[in-house]
């Protein structure tokens, strides 16, 4: 799960929502996103952040000092892993490692036509924490699959939470806005000034 300056700004209470406004950050998002850090499951979940990110240079200090209190034996791994792939022009690396499970895709309804997809899961565009309930219970009845994780903030929650219930028979993957830009939006900053081709994801 990569925890990124809107996970760090609802955690930390130094945000109302995020940048874009579409997920406000109310007090049972900000306590469940807590836990997730509070406490992390260790093993094979892993929790990730890339302090280097621009827009989380001046979190830092706040995050390491929260970290020092509450999760101080977390390791951390490098935030950027999937996106950079991508950018690097191995996502087709990406979709034939994901292949050799059922692919389950959890997100907003552009995905859906993604070209590997078994099973969609369809998140709101706005306010994905008040359908929170609804998108754990269907995502709960999965067996023997790779999830594919893209619902903003809630996502790390959903990791999270069904880590425990589901991670021993099924891949559990907070994947961001990854298959974004190949479905023609590109949603963060990261993503422009790059080209994306949608034929990468038929490899394999």
């Amino acid at each position: 799960m990569r925890l990124g300056d809107g996970e760090w700004g609802c955690i930390l209470g130094t945000r109302d929502s995020t940048i874009s406004g579409r997920q406000p950050f109310t007090p049972d998002l900000r306590a469940a996103m807590a836990d997730v850090v509070k406490n992390a499951h260790g093993g094979n979940c892993y929790l990730s952040i890339n302090p280097r990110a621009k827009v989380l240079r001046g979190m830092m200090p706040q995050i390491r000092g929260y970290v020092a209190k509450h999760a101080p034996d977390t390791v951390w791994h490098w935030g950027k892993l999937w996106h950079q792939a991508s950018l690097d022009g191995r996502i087709g690396d990406i979709v034939r490692a994901l292949r050799h499970q059922r692919i389950v895709i959890v997100g907003p309804h552009w995905l859906r036509d993604l070209p590997f997809v078994d099973e969609f899961i369809e998140v709101p565009t706005r306010h994905a924490w008040d359908a929170y309930d609804a998108i754990y219970a269907q995502v709960a009845q999965v067996r023997d699959a790779a999830i594919c994780i893209s619902a903003g903030v809630p996502s790390r929650v959903l990791v999270h939470q069904l880590y425990p219930e589901i991670g021993d028979h099924s891949w559990l993957l907070d994947l961001g806005t990854l298959w974004d830009p190949y479905c023609g939006r590109k949603s963060r900053t990261l993503w422009r000034g790059h080209t994306f081709d949608p034929r990468q994801l038929e490899t394999g």
